[in-house]
């Protein structure tokens, strides 16, 4: 089962560095993959801007709300495949997938009264979840 899991997920990274994931400023299908795009109007990011990055889970990952910790209140599950707007990261608790500790954890909505968290251990780009390292979030209590 767990080949079946990362076969499916390698070749969604190829798909994204084919171009088979596009982005609203994508213009080259290797940007596709990096490149931010822009949210709608007046959606401004928990950073202060109103850009994000689109990331990919390539497997279940818990939405938390409000924090970034396995003890925040569970509000839904990213499925794998789907492209959701991933705004900042942060350290939070420890996710632990085939033996890699990650403590990044991706804001995946701009709604301050309502943050939604994910682990980036289970997106696709790295220890960041395809964000820019330099993507910090600010004042995350």
């Amino acid at each position: 089962m767990t080949i079946v899991r990362i076969t499916a997920a390698l070749g969604l990274v190829f798909a994204m560095l084919l171009g088979g994931v596009a982005t609203a400023t994508a213009a080259t299908p290797a940007a596709a993959a990096t490149a931010p795009a822009r949210a709608a109007a007046g959606k401004a990011a928990p950073h202060g801007t109103v850009e994000y990055t689109k990331v990919l889970a390539w497997h279940d990952d818990e939405e938390r709300e409000k924090c970034p910790s396995t003890a925040c209140r569970l509000a839904g599950v990213l499925k794998p495949g789907i492209l959701v707007n991933g705004y900042c990261w942060t350290v939070g608790d420890s996710v632990t997938v085939n033996g890699v500790i990650n403590y990044i954890w991706v804001r995946i909505s701009p709604d301050d009264s309502k943050p939604l968290w994910v682990s980036a251990a289970y997106l696709v780009g790295g220890k960041y979840g395809n964000l820019p390292a330099d993507d910090e979030c600010p004042n995350v209590s």
